[in-house]
């Protein structure tokens, strides 16, 4: 009797310490999630997207994830293209790599993928269709800067595995030059960080939008007041009054400039 109450009492016990990891592993993946939402939503500008990158690399690195590189890829609606950000290890690169050329391999499969409407797609690719994609990659900007270090270690990899979480406008991709594949796991928690930044990334697209609206209004509204000033001239010494007009509406529209002028040709 004592014995089988023991017994139940370390089944109790272990069930209780996997409930409690998997609830610790649930708090882990949300924190990093809403680091990753946070630093998109705080988004202004598009190349700010290599800071989120490298949020998502970091946070994925802290949840124990085992790869060599996280991408955002950007797609391009009605062209067939995308804009790839990138975050390997212990790097930083401030612009994206233009995908549009390279038809074969990830980037093929991924714009089949996307194009089809599918929301995920894995992959493993041999030595050598991963040396003739990086081949072509290297002669683009910024990937033409990497170190001989950094292009030898991924030329000389046997080969290139990649899972990639697919949004409407955007997929977030993991790469490993040495796993075959990446584990039912990590590939949902993949789909969550996909998810996060889909949602944050349209907000962003949404403020931009507004921002460019609110700017050709306050340029028209700028172009009305020197039409009127012009329009207002009496005489070639109005001229100058006209060209300080010029200069205060070129001020409140955040272009720095030292003076301005308005220059008269003559034909003789």
């Amino acid at each position: 009797m004592k014995d089988q109450q023991e017994k139940l009492l370390r089944q109790k016990n272990t069930e209780l310490r996997k409930e409690l990891a998997a609830n610790k592993r649930a708090l882990n993946i949300e924190a990093a999630l809403e680091k990753v939402r946070s630093r998109s939503s705080a988004m202004y500008h598009s190349d700010e997207l290599n800071d989120v990158i490298d949020t998502i690399y970091e946070q994925m690195k802290v949840l124990g994830i085992n790869m060599d590189s996280v991408n955002i890829n950007i797609f391009k609606v009605g062209k067939r293209s995308f804009d790839m950000w990138s975050a390997p290890t212990d790097k930083k690169y401030s612009k994206a790599i233009n995908i549009e050329a390279i038809e074969f391999g990830p980037s093929k499969v991924l714009l089949d993928e996307w194009e089809n409407g599918n929301d995920f797609v894995t992959g493993t690719w041999t030595m050598e269709e991963k040396n003739k994609w990086f081949q072509l990659a290297f002669e683009q900007a910024p990937m033409n800067h990497f170190s001989e270090e950094r292009k030898r270690d991924i030329l000389q990899s046997k080969l290139w595995t990649i899972s990639a979480a697919i949004g409407k406008l955007s997929a977030i991709q993991l790469n490993s030059y040495s796993r075959e594949a990446f584990s039912p796991a990590e590939n949902e928690v993949l789909k969550r960080f996909s998810g996060v930044f889909e949602q944050a990334f349209i907000r962003f697209l949404d403020l931009q939008k507004a921002e460019m609206q609110v700017n050709e209004a306050n340029i028209e509204a700028a172009l009305e007041r020197v039409r009127y000033r012009a329009m207002a001239m009496q005489n070639s010494d109005d001229v100058g009054s006209a060209a300080a007009a010029i200069f205060d509406e070129i001020s409140l529209l955040h272009i720095e400039t030292m003076r301005c002028g308005i220059c008269i040709f003559q034909k003789k």
